[in-house]
């Protein structure tokens, strides 16, 4: 026990490779099926097909109904590195990449920090495991899920050379890091300013009580910091100014919030009874190890009988995460912006609390039966959604398979009787790899993506029905509809192989008009007669 005590969670290689053993076999349930489906995961993958088709072949079919966002957008290194991918990669592949460098990227990127900033802390690293399957993640949200990528390097690598900053290329690095947390998510830029500036603030608080802080060095810190965040600053001004304020707002109620973070639902997407339960022993976990940080301290006031001993410089990352917390209870939980915001303002807090949690060592003795405790439901967490990822990736590929049947630049209607949740998006698997024109497209609806409709490409009545990607019940005989060239009819079939809802009304027009041309499991394909 002496030996294992003296190996484990110290940086050895012995560690590293326990981190990196873990760290690889948290990504079974990405590298296990060609896809790993989630709720907006097709949209995005389907957009960053557009985006190379806009890029490279401007005056394709496609740029008659897409066009760039020509605003501000803080939304969209997801779609570019996706895109980069998908630009000579298979798109699953391309996808399978990103997700992989997301899915390493928390764990390494949360431990870079924390050795920065206390490397006896590093046991604390191990709890980024299960917030790799955040809630978020699995709903697909792809750019918020790399902003933290971002945002965790670029604190590690202030923290590094703070000291240090008059070299040219850290600061030109540092301002990179931050432009593409920026880039990727504007909150988790937001907090990333409030995690770079409020530590530096709170230095001057022992300043004025011990005059052997360096105060120039203070100053030279925040100088620093607000060169190289000017511009990333400026461009979030910028991008309030240019924009209407939200509205639509909707708000969780306090019992609501509290519940949420007292079953750490941020970690819950699928599964309430089975991912709750071993949530629960993960947030256990963490509260006994802040119980025992508190504890420490306690002693140590006791024992030093001072009051420098009851709030210290590191506590810091407690504000912050306090901060978040207040924020959780305060901003709205969706609005015309986005939604599960109280969803993404708890992983935060969560992440914080780990951080402050790193600032002092911890006992091993209760540090690592707490690490266990997390890993052994972490490890069943991974084994439970790579069970479900195999009923939805059967859905995924019946879709994409069905593509090979469209040809280039042809218009989809697209028809999801799907009983699942999560399966909103799953006809954008259709245009992952060939460009076409699939009429849901929530992220071209919205002007915070990179690709929109190109105005009047689309006749107006059909704005309400693509917006809320309602489709399943429109008459297309009605002269409203008409001014738009449906090509094809794309049907996804609910699981129990059939379908429901104004079945009557569309098959009218399909024996008139259109003729079936594939069908597999859970999939119809039906193109417009007079286009044969």
């Amino acid at each position: 026990m002496g030996i294992f005590n003296k190996h484990l969670f110290n940086g050895t290689n012995l560690e590293k490779l326990l981190f990196l053993f873990l760290a690889l076999f948290h990504l079974i349930p990405i590298v296990s099926y060609q896809f790993f489906p989630t709720l907006d995961g097709p949209a995005h993958l389907y957009n960053s097909n557009l985006i190379n088709e806009l890029l490279l072949n401007p005056n394709s079919n496609i740029s008659q109904y897409f066009e760039f966002n020509s605003a501000l957008i803080t939304n969209f290194s997801g779609h570019f590195l996706l895109s980069f991918f998908n630009w000579f990669l298979p798109a699953f592949f391309a996808e399978k990449v990103f997700l992989v460098l997301y899915a390493l990227g928390i764990p390494y990127s949360l431990r870079y920090l924390i050795k920065q900033i206390n490397p006896t802390g590093i046991g604390l690293s191990y709890f980024s495991f299960p917030i790799i399957y955040s809630t978020v993640f699995l709903l697909g949200f792809y750019n918020f899920s790399i902003a933290l990528v971002f945002f965790f390097f670029a604190l590690g690598y202030w923290y590094k050379h703070q000291d240090n900053m008059t070299k040219f290329s850290r600061k030109l690095i540092l301002a990179g890091l931050i432009l593409l947390t920026l880039f990727s998510h504007l909150f988790v830029f937001a907090v990333l300013l409030l995690c770079l500036f409020l530590p530096v603030f709170f230095d001057f608080i022992p300043i004025r009580i011990n005059k052997t802080i360096n105060f120039k060095s203070q100053w030279t810190k925040i100088k620093a910091l607000a060169i190289v965040s000017f511009v990333p600053f400026l461009l979030l001004v910028y991008y309030f100014l240019s924009r209407p304020s939200s509205s639509k707002s909707s708000y969780l109620s306090l019992e609501q919030l509290t519940n949420n973070l007292m079953n750490m639902d941020c970690i819950i997407a699928f599964n309430a009874s089975f991912e709750g339960s071993h949530a629960s022993f993960i947030l256990l976990s963490i509260c006994i190890l802040i119980f025992a940080k508190v504890g420490a301290r306690i002693y140590s006031i006791t024992q030093n009988k001072s009051s420098s001993s009851v709030f210290k410089k590191q506590d810091v990352w407690l504000v912050m995460a306090f901060v978040l917390l207040g924020m959780c209870f305060y901003l709205p939980n969706s609005n015309s912006f986005g939604g599960f915001i109280s969803n993404r303002i708890s992983l935060l807090f969560f992440l914080l609390l780990i951080v402050w949690l790193s600032t002092e060592k911890i006992s091993k003795f209760i540090l690592i039966p707490c690490v266990a405790l997390m890993i052994y439901s972490s490890g069943n967490l991974v084994n439970y959604y790579k069970k479900t990822m195999f009923d939805l990736t059967q859905l995924a590929t019946n879709c994409f398979e069905t593509a090979e049947y469209i040809e280039e630049g042809s218009v989809v209607l697209p028809l999801n009787y799907s009983n699942e949740w999560n399966t909103g998006h799953y006809s954008n698997f259709l245009g992952i790899e060939k460009p076409m024109v699939i009429l849901d497209n929530y992220e071209a609806v919205n002007d915070y993506f990179p690709v929109r409709w190109r105005p009047n490409s689309v006749p107006k009545p059909w704005g309400e029905p693509m917006a809320n990607n309602s489709f399943n019940c429109l008459d297309l005989k009605n002269d409203k509809w008409q001014g738009l060239q449906i090509d094809y009819i794309f049907i996804i079939k609910n699981s129990q192989n059939n379908r429901v809802n104004c079945d009557e009304q569309y098959d009218g027009i399909l024996k008139e008009d259109y003729s079936l041309v594939h069908e597999n499991e859970r999939c119809l394909l039906y193109r417009f007669n007079k286009s044969i």
